[in-house]
């Protein structure tokens, strides 16, 4: 890994429940912490369903173990320089080389 390829700013967020005031509970995006890495789109299929045309973007990030080490939680998304929140597939740690290889997908109509 190249740490001067590490140029998108990374921002982690994990999905947690609050009270709705009704009874029951919302789901809420928590921001967590900004990262150095680097990103880069792998796919973007489209399909139909329903009678509506949906675009699956697919994005990998790779970012630093160690930084993934204080970051990690059950389910979480991320967003690449401010855009698009994307839900996490995939999480591939590399042991030898001290990086976590992330893959996330965005849906958008």
């Amino acid at each position: 890994m190249n740490p001067g390829k590490l140029q998108n700013r990374v921002q982690f967020f994990t999905y947690g429940k609050t009270a709705d005031g009704f009874g029951g509970y919302t789901r809420v995006q928590n921001a967590g912490d900004t990262v150095w890495g680097y990103a880069k789109e792998i796919s973007g299929e489209y399909t139909s369903r329903d009678g509506a045309r949906q675009r699956h973007r697919e994005t990998e990030v790779i970012i630093r173990k160690k930084t993934f080490n204080e970051i990690n939680g059950n389910e979480f998304g991320f967003k690449v320089d401010g855009g698009s929140m994307h839900r996490v597939t995939n999480v591939f740690e590399n042991e030898i080389d001290k990086y976590v290889k992330i893959v996330g997908i965005k849906v958008s109509l």
